[in-house]
């Protein structure tokens, strides 16, 4: 365990964009979904990934549109919605009463 703990620890915003880099328990198949909820993830690492997954997502976006053939489908609208989860559930944490 703290070797994961570890691996976390240094991981940085150029890691996390490539799927094979994510830490454990993620997956190169894990979901934007299942990103925003990794609670062995901080906030800001889970955004960091999202956020990089989401500018992916646009830029393949951009490049369909402009006719150019990728792999795969854009996954914007399931990014967006995992970092709207995120964003609610900081803003449930940090909730002042």
């Amino acid at each position: 365990m703290l070797a994961d703990v570890r691996q976390i620890e240094d991981m940085t915003m150029s890691t996390f964009p490539n799927r094979q880099n994510l830490p454990a328990p993620l997956s190169p198949e894990s979901t934007p979904m299942q990103v925003a909820q990794c609670i062995e993830l901080t906030t800001d690492q889970r955004r960091t990934i999202l956020t990089e997954w989401y500018a992916d997502a646009l830029d393949l976006e951009r490049a369909a549109d402009e006719g150019m053939v990728g792999e795969g489908r854009s996954q914007s609208a399931e990014v967006r919605a995992a970092l709207e989860v995120l964003d609610a559930a900081w803003e449930e944490e940090n909730r002042l009463v």
